[in-house]
């Protein structure tokens, strides 16, 4: 939504955290970062059975929809929570 915002003319730029993809390349030039982030995963602090991206295998994830982590969690699991 904050890209079809700029594409709009909605404002002038963005200043924000948007992963780069080449279909968002299409509607927008993206400059060169001005930070780095990584996608985590997060569990409850008393939650000692998932330590890697592969015992998520079936579990229900929590996931931003329509970002660049939807397609992981997806190939990750059946059961995915869009918030």
């Amino acid at each position: 939504t904050i890209l079809q915002g700029l594409v709009a003319n909605k404002y002038d730029a963005i200043i924000g955290s948007m992963a780069y993809t080449k279909k968002r390349a299409e509607q927008a030039a993206f400059t060169e970062p001005y930070y780095y982030s990584g996608g985590m995963i997060w569990v409850a602090e008393d939650n000692n059975d998932i330590k890697s991206p592969e015992d998520l295998k079936g579990k229900k994830i929590g996931v931003i929809a329509q970002s660049t982590y939807e397609e992981p969690a997806k190939e990750l699991s059946d059961n995915i929570q869009y918030y």
